[in-house]
């Protein structure tokens, strides 16, 4: 017979046994290596009950604690829920994890821009101090903050 995935939909590799997890959503018993682990973060209260707390507080500079939930799912809830996507059979090889999107703190996408700086262009702009560092790579990527600051130290140690 045909095999649907390399792992067999498992994590055990040369473990006999795994114990079982109850999944959150059903209460399944499920393996602990077939499970679908999430890690959520959230606020205790909600954004509205969050607000009449900051504005009756007693504390000047209080934080409201987060809620560390690790979510732990049977296969069929996690996909009835979305949590994980049914893949076609071209996609079910690929298995590299998806890409993150990171948010800030509003929760809005964050986009970094890249700068890509030439050691040449680096040696005409600073060729006093950066002759004497050996550049591993022809290509440098900083943030501008982050180069200047890395500019500043340098001046100061020599």
């Amino acid at each position: 017979m045909p095999k649907k995935r390399r792992n067999n939909g498992r994590n055990k590799y040369n473990r006999g046994y795994v114990r079982a997890i109850v999944c959150v959503n059903c209460g399944r018993h499920c393996p602990k290596d077939k499970a679908v682990k999430r890690f959520t973060i959230r606020d205790i209260v909600d954004q509205s009950s969050k607000k009449d707390l900051e504005e009756n507080r007693a504390f000047e500079y209080y934080v409201i604690p987060k809620l560390y939930l690790k979510m732990q799912y049977c296969i069929s809830c996690a996909i009835h829920s979305r949590i994980v996507k049914v893949r076609s059979v071209a996609d079910r090889r690929v298995r590299a994890p998806p890409q993150r999107v990171q948010r800030d703190a509003a929760g809005k996408v964050r986009t970094e821009q890249k700068w890509f700086i030439n050691d040449s262009s680096l040696m005409s702009i600073f060729p006093s101090f950066l002759s004497n560092f050996i550049f591993i790579k022809s290509i440098l990527i900083y943030k501008p903050i982050e180069w200047i600051h890395f500019i500043l130290t340098i001046k100061n140690v020599i």
